[in-house]
C-alpha cells in the first residue's frame, strides 16, 4: 500500500515510525520542497524551516534506510527573486 505521507508541517517521528513499523505500507514517503530559504518560507505560511526539513529527511534515512523519497517543487514564489535568494 502506498502512502502519501503528509506536508513536511505534518511529517513527524510517529509517522515515520509507523511506516518503517508496517510491512504492508510502501517505503515511500513524499516530501513537497518549497524553498531552501527560511524567509521564503515564513512568506509562504509554512510551518517549518529548512533545518526542521532536513531533521525529517536524516529520520527518514536513519529510521527507514530503503526509504525512497519523493517530492514535487515549487519554482518562484511570488516577490522571489535570484537577489533575495543569494544575498539572505
Amino acid at each position: 500500500m502506498y502512502f502519501t505521507s503528509p506536508h513536511s508541517r505534518d511529517t513527524n517521528d510517529e509517522v515515520i515510525d509507523v511506516v518503517s513499523k508496517y510491512s504492508c505500507l510502501a517505503k515511500q514517503l513524499h516530501l513537497p520542497l518549497q524553498s531552501e530559504d527560511d524567509k521564503v518560507l515564513i512568506r509562504m505560511n509554512r510551518k517549518h524551516n529548512l533545518s526542521k526539513y532536513r531533521k525529517i529527511v536524516e529520520k527518514i534515512h536513519y529510521t527507514i534506510p530503503e526509504a525512497t523519497i519523493f517530492t514535487d517543487i515549487i519554482v518562484g514564489f511570488t516577490g522571489e527573486s535570484d537577489e533575495l535568494i543569494y544575498n539572505s
